[in-house]
């Protein structure tokens, strides 16, 4: 790296930490002249809350084609928040033509980096085929991997689906796996699950391989909740 490129990388950085004091003030304005200067030297943080004040209109006049374009250049720059947002302009037609394949290209994205919500949204989308045919295939994929970035109702969802056979094949190893992750969002006292006794009983061997890879999975010293 040029000396000259890090003189501006400080200097962008710099733009971009004065422009967030401000708006934590709710000194939009300042906010936003800070966030420009820092943007149009190509930090793609400046970029992202650019798109975010143009989309409110908060500091600056709400122009969402404008906010597009700065989603646009964070987003290629591989900040997954701007690329969610700009799949979201995209299936909605803000700022943008509505093209639904453009925002579930932005979505997946997003997604792929691990952005949660990118991955429910994909899910969603699938499922239900909202401006679109539905791929179960791909929505119980998004579902699995929003459930391992953290969301809490995709493992329960995930486990009734296996265990039912409902839109995708039945697989009783699965379900038990889900069912015990789900496990790990639930207060204490809902923690016993009487279908998973059930399923110990009716189907012991798969039972016994989800219980296992259950257990497995389980990042060392993370507590097991008495399974």
């Amino acid at each position: 790296m040029s000396e000259e490129k890090k003189e501006l990388d400080i200097i962008s950085d710099r733009e971009l930490s004065l422009g967030v004091k401000a708006y934590g003030m709710e000194d939009y304005p300042t906010a936003f002249a800070y966030f420009l200067k820092s943007a149009e030297m190509g930090h793609d943080n400046a970029q992202y809350n650019l798109g975010l004040m143009y989309r409110a209109g908060k500091g600056v006049e709400k122009d969402l084609q404008k906010s597009a374009y700065w989603y646009k250049k964070a987003a290629e720059q591989g900040e997954a928040k701007a690329r969610f947002e700009l799949g979201r302009m995209y299936e909605y037609g803000q700022g943008v033509d509505k093209n639904i394949k453009k925002a579930l290209y932005w979505y997946g994205q997003a997604a792929k980096q691990g952005y949660l919500e990118a991955q429910t949204t994909l899910a969603s989308l699938y499922h239900y085929g909202y401006n679109m045919e539905s791929d179960f295939e791909k929505a119980f994929y998004w579902y699995e991997q929003a459930a391992r970035s953290g969301d809490r109702f995709a493992p329960f969802s995930l486990a009734e689906a296996f265990d039912r056979g409902v839109l995708i094949p039945q697989d009783i190893e699965k379900a038990v796996f889900w069912y015990f992750k789900s496990r790990e969002f639930m207060p204490e006292h809902l923690k016993r699950n009487t279908r998973l006794e059930e399923l110990e009983a009716e189907y012991p061997g798969e039972y016994a391989r989800g219980k296992a890879r259950y257990l497995e999975e389980l990042k060392p010293g993370e507590s097991t909740i008495s399974v």
